[in-house]
């Protein structure tokens, strides 16, 4: 058998039984998530626009992954299975996955840092040290 055509040896049990379960953790923490922000806006109503925001946009970034992240799961358990050589590609919707936790880092990250901000009484040194620590130090995304 040729080398260049032959299928590499992928155990799609143990692959996809460790993918599945964190999905289903995934999907719990997410049900946490949509309830401490809907607790949020009934009991916090005046809040700054700026604190609503970045709640609603990481409860949006957080619905966006959770679909994806199921997505994801579906087609490797399903679709990629038929083929196990389609398991060691990566599909689309896993970089958007990626991209989708960038940007939940990114709105908690820099909540935190306002909080800073704020509770320092606009310290510039202890917000500046904040911001410098939650840079990321590695920007080869090779996706």
């Amino acid at each position: 058998m040729d080398p260049a055509t032959a299928s590499p040896s992928v155990d799609p049990d143990r692959l996809l039984s460790g993918f599945i379960g964190l999905l289903l953790l995934s999907f719990s923490l997410y049900g946490a998530l949509t309830i401490q922000t809907y607790i949020y806006r009934a009991r916090f109503p005046t809040d700054p626009t700026t604190t609503k925001s970045a709640v609603y946009c990481l409860w949006f970034l957080e619905t966006a992954h959770t679909i994806l992240s199921g997505r994801v799961v579906f087609y490797y358990s399903v679709f990629a299975i038929k083929n196990p050589s389609n398991l060691l590609k990566i599909d689309w919707s896993v970089a958007l996955v990626l991209w989708l936790e960038i940007g939940i880092v990114a709105v908690v990250q820099g909540s935190y840092i306002r909080r800073i901000w704020i509770l320092s009484e606009k310290w510039w040194l202890l917000t500046g040290i904040a911001v410098s620590v939650s840079l990321p130090t590695n920007h080869n995304l090779d996706i």
